[in-house]
């Protein structure tokens, strides 16, 4: 709790030294280094609705490792995944997703503004567009720790698998071949 009231002290006066009045009305969106200051290795944890717990921390090194960190064509902002924007100044506001896959599907909602190219999805991605039964994009390519697609392309029953270890389901072996077909 200690953290947390150091964390909203530091993002404060982040925000608002040296501002004009007018300027203090309204938050602007924090920079990645004023959410980094609290969610950094936190602990800290939010219960949904359903019961489930949502980790508010973030591995530093897991995110800079990923596609999305330090390698990244272009700057990707905490806020370019995390959206809307209001929600996530500080204070947050009160996430209204009830279940742990209803806040992984809004944030895979959000990976649309940037992965825009039809012809780059595979039948996996064209199926998990806008239905809540098919895995989204965090189910596969996870959130802070996304690996670059290549890595997928690589051993794509691999990744299909850590889900379906039942290999013997004849769905499989139809889905397996439309999706190698399409990596080519």
């Amino acid at each position: 709790m200690l953290l947390i009231a150091a964390c909203g002290i530091a993002v404060g006066l982040a925000l608002f030294v040296s501002r004009p009045a007018a300027a203090q009305v309204l938050q602007p969106v924090p920079p990645d280094s004023a959410c980094k200051l609290c969610h950094i290795d936190s602990t800290e944890t939010i219960t949904l609705t359903s019961g489930e717990t949502l980790n508010a921390g973030i591995d530093p090194v897991q995110l800079d490792d990923s596609v999305h960190g330090v390698h990244a064509a272009a700057p990707v902002f905490c806020t370019d995944c995390h959206r809307p924007q209001q929600r996530y100044q500080y204070p947050h506001q009160a996430n209204p997703a009830e279940s742990l896959s209803e806040f992984e599907a809004e944030i895979a909602g959000n990976c649309q503004q940037c992965h825009t190219t039809e012809e780059l999805h595979n039948p996996g991605h064209l199926q998990a567009k806008d239905n809540p039964n098919v895995p989204n994009c965090v189910d596969c390519h996870g959130g802070h720790d996304v690996a670059p697609a290549a890595a997928f392309e690589a051993d794509p029953v691999g990744t299909c698998q850590t889900c379906h270890q039942e290999i013997a389901d004849p769905h499989i072996a139809e889905v397996h071949a439309e999706i190698v077909s399409n990596l080519g």
